[in-house]
């Protein structure tokens, strides 16, 4: 049994639309991320900035995500051998500065947490032991 197929209609046009694929060349390819440059790996300097994280182990390596007033804000403390050449670091310093508004007020909020638990737990120990 056949299905009757439908005849061509006079008023549709040809589909003629190019082939993209087969017109771009390397020079004015766009990249599928508009962050990111045609080729990412020119922005590497040196071979230990290609190793997949999956790959790099640090000693520390504490991260997590903490949801707060409908937003979810992350922390993540990492530690370990410095294997960056001494260009690198420099540039990292210069991008990432450490005397910051958010990095004062983080510290700020950090020591006053550890001076309030450390309160509690000397008041709770005094109540233990009482006089």
């Amino acid at each position: 049994m056949t299905t009757p197929q439908e005849p061509p209609t006079p008023d549709r046009a040809p589909d003629t639309t190019p082939d993209t694929a087969a017109d771009t060349t390397p020079d004015t390819a766009a990249s599928p991320d508009p962050v990111l440059p045609p080729d990412p790996s020119a922005e590497f300097e040196d071979e230990a900035d290609l190793v997949p994280d999956e790959v790099r182990q640090h000693t520390i390596d504490v991260r997590f995500s903490i949801p707060l007033f409908g937003r979810h804000y992350y922390l993540v403390i990492m530690g370990g051998t410095d294997l960056r050449n001494p260009d690198r670091r420099e540039r990292d310093r210069q991008r990432h500065p450490l005397l910051t508004l958010g990095n004062v007020l983080f510290l700020a909020w950090f020591v006053a947490a550890v001076y309030a638990v450390s309160v509690l737990a000397f008041l709770f120990m005094e109540g233990l032991w009482g006089p």
